[in-house]
């Protein structure tokens, strides 16, 4: 599904640069009949398709491998606990992403809404999308207490 994602951002922004903004439109939910992407905005535009894309594939693998030592029951290694603070940087860079297209991308595309979109801004810090930043936040906290239970672990095999 992450793949399917991914896919879908890419031909969204090769469209849209190319110049068919149906889909860019649709997917930021510009009401504009015309919309006209600026030099900025096809920027904007990039850099956060490149780091949807970027992001989606870190979780996704981030996961993967989670899961592998999840099935093992090798939660106590490090690399368990830096899949797991991928997982959580991951999901903080998906906050930033949607942050991209919610409200910085509108914002560019048509700047007389520029008004609305900063209201939207803030609603938009307590919005459901701040969820993901608030797991993310726990993932990487998670990851740490593997770290020192890996390391509580250790002193104790030394101890016996």
């Amino acid at each position: 599904m992450t793949s399917l994602v991914g896919l879908v951002i890419i031909l969204t922004a090769v469209t849209a640069l190319t110049g068919d903004m149906e889909l860019l439109t649709d997917m930021v939910e510009i009401e504009s009949d015309d919309p006209k992407l600026g030099l900025v905005a096809q920027i904007a535009l990039v850099a956060t398709c490149s780091l949807a894309v970027f992001t989606f594939l870190l979780l996704f693998r981030s996961i993967n491998r989670f899961l592998a030592h999840a099935e093992k029951g090798e939660l106590f290694l490090d690399s368990a606990a830096n899949a797991l603070s991928r997982m959580g940087v991951s999901m903080i860079l998906l906050y930033v992403v949607f942050l991209g297209f919610d409200i910085l991308l509108p914002m560019l595309i048509e700047p007389e809404s520029i008004i609305e979109n900063s209201i939207d801004f803030f609603v938009y810090l307590i919005d459901l999308n701040a969820l993901g930043l608030l797991i993310g936040i726990v993932l990487m906290a998670l990851a740490g207490a593997l770290r020192e239970g890996r390391e509580l672990q250790d002193e104790l095999r030394q101890i016996v």
